[in-house]
C-alpha cells in the first residue's frame, strides 16, 4: 500500500519526540499516519502541514537502555539537559532549527531529581550539562545550582556557557554546586570574525569572563573555529595572540565550519561559490575562507598550536591521540580531558616581517 511521504516538522524537540512517538504507534497499527500532530507530508504531490503544537513538559531519558557503566568508563560522565531552544544567531548553528529559538526550561527540582536518580542507580557522580548554553537564562541556572546545594549532592559537573551576561555571582554559585570547569563557544578571536560568525559578544566580553573564571577558580576552555567567514592570515595570528593573552586551561580548535541546510552560512557559501545551488551538502561540506589559502591555514595552525601546551586540534592530531585519551579513562579520570592539559605559559609568538 502506497503511503504519503511524511516529514516530521516541529518548533521544538520535545514536541518532536511526542509527535514521532504517536507517528510510530500509528504506523505500527496501520493507522492514519497523516493525522499525526506536528507532521508535514506530501500526498498526491501536494504539500500538507498539520498544526504545530508544543509542550512545556520534558521526558526523562530511558537510561536503562544504555550500558551506563561503559558510558561512564569511556566518556567519564553522564549527560543532563535542562532546557530546549536557543535564541542566539550563530551563522552555522542548527540548534534554533532543531529546538526552536524560544527557550523552554525544565523545573530545577526535576533536573536535580534526575541527577540524584542517576547517581543512586548507576553510581555516576559527574555530569555534563549539554544545554546549548547553561547560563542563559541565568535565573534557571542559579535555581539548579541552589537546588544541588540544598540537597547537598556530592557531584561534579561541567557545562557549555556564553560570555554574555555571565557574572561572578553566578560563577561562585556554580562552583559551590560542584562545577569543575566551563566550556565557552567563543568560536573566533578577532572582532571581525566574531561579527562574521554572528556572535553576541566582543573580545572584551571574552577577556572579562575569562578573568572572572580565573578569579572564581574555575578552569575555562574556549572552542574556536578557524577558517570561517572573513578569516585571513592576520586574523588567525590574532587568534593565537589573543589566546596567549588569556591563558585559559584549554583552547579546542576546529578548522573550517560545517555547512548545514537553511543556515545563514549556507547562503554565504552559495554567494561565495563554496557550494553550488542544488548540490547535496550532507556529506560533511565545510566552509573555509577564500581569503586564506587552505594549506597556509593548516601550516599556521600546526606550527602555533604544536608549541602551546593548552591547544587541542583534532584535525591535525595535536593532543588528541586516541590511545592517550583511552589510557586516561582507564585510570578512572572523570570529566573532560582538557582539564589534564599542561599549564605552562605558552611561548609568545615573535612577530617578523612575514607575520606583520
Amino acid at each position: 500500500k502506497r503511503r504519503a511521504k511524511p516529514i516530521v516538522k516541529t518548533s521544538g524537540s520535545r514536541a518532536l519526540e511526542a509527535a514521532f512517538s504517536e507517528f510510530a504507534a500509528r504506523l505500527r497499527d496501520n493507522g492514519d499516519v497523516c493525522g499525526s500532530p506536528n507532521l508535514a507530508y506530501l500526498k498526491g504531490g501536494v504539500f500538507h502541514q498539520n498544526p504545530i503544537t508544543a509542550t512545556a513538559t520534558f521526558g526523562v531519558p530511558a537510561r536503562h537502555l544504555l550500558d551506563n557503566a561503559r558510558y561512564l568508563n569511556l566518556g567519564g560522565m553522564a549527560n543532563i539537559q535542562t532546557k530546549r531552544g536557543c535564541p542566539f544567531t550563530c551563522i552555522y548553528c542548527t540548534y534554533p532549527l532543531l529546538d526552536g529559538s524560544r527557550i523552554r526550561c525544565r523545573k530545577a527540582a526535576d533536573v536535580v531529581d534526575e541527577m540524584q536518580a542517576v547517581q543512586k542507580t548507576y553510581g555516576i557522580d559527574y555530569f555534563f550539562f549539554v544545554d546549548d548554553i547553561f547560563n542563559h537564562p541565568a535565573k534557571q541556572a542559579a535555581e539548579i545550582c541552589n537546588e544541588i546545594i540544598r540537597r547537598k549532592l556530592n557531584i561534579n559537573w561541567t557545562c557549555f556557557a556564553t560570555p554574555t551576561g555571565l557574572t561572578m555571582e553566578l560563577l561562585r554559585l556554580m562552583k559551590e554546586a560542584g562545577c569543575k570547569g566551563i566550556e565557552f563557544g567563543t568560536d573566533a578571536a578577532s572582532e571581525l570574525t566574531l561579527k562574521k560568525m554572528g556572535k553576541s559578544f566582543s573580545k572584551d566580553d571574552v577577556r572579562a569572563v575569562n578573568a572572572l573564571c580565573k578569579e572564581a577558580g574555575l578552569p575555562a576552555a574556549h572552542y574556536i573555529i578557524l577558517g570561517g567567514p572573513g578569516e585571513t592570515e592576520e586574523t588567525v595570528l590574532e587568534a593565537f595572540d589573543f589566546m596567549d593573552e588569556l591563558e585559559p586551561k584549554a583552547i579546542i580548535a576546529m578548522i573550517g565550519v560545517r555547512v548545514y541546510p537553511n543556515t545563514p552560512l549556507e547562503q554565504t557559501s552559495l554567494k561565495e561559490g563554496i557550494i553550488r545551488k542544488g548540490a547535496s551538502i550532507l556529506d560533511s561540506t565545510f566552509y573555509i575562507s577564500p581569503l586564506i589559502e587552505t594549506q597556509r591555514l593548516l601550516d599556521i595552525i600546526h606550527d602555533h598550536a604544536k608549541s602551546r601546551p593548552n591547544w587541542v586540534v583534532s584535525a591535525l592530531n595535536i593532543r588528541s591521540e586516541e590511545e592517550a585519551m583511552t589510557a586516561l579513562r582507564a585510570l578512572g579520570h572523570r570529566g573532560p580531558l582538557w582539564d589534564m592539559l599542561g599549564t605552562a605559559r605558552p611561548r609568545k609568538r615573535e612577530r617578523t616581517d612575514e607575520t606583520v
